[in-house]
């Protein structure tokens, strides 16, 4: 399971900064789909800033819908 956060941030120059946090529940920073999902969502850009956030590792492959729900329900109370 991955999850996406897409924040925009300007900077000094008046300059739209896109940053996004991928949530992945492998911990897997050579998943190539993550990066394939921006540039499909985003194809006119080159640059990108990711940052993997280090969440819960899943076990096995069934518990994935269990995971995305546990750490939606985390980030809800904080």
């Amino acid at each position: 399971k991955i999850e996406i956060e897409q924040y925009d941030n300007v900077n000094e120059n008046q300059m739209v900064v896109k940053k996004w946090f991928v949530y992945e529940s492998l911990n897997d920073s050579n998943n190539a789909s993550v990066l394939k999902l921006i540039l499909y969502a985003y194809p006119e850009r080159s640059v990108f800033t990711l940052q993997m956030v280090q969440v819960v590792e899943q076990d096995g492959g069934d518990e994935c819908c269990l995971l995305a729900l546990a750490c939606a329900n985390d980030f809800s109370l904080k």
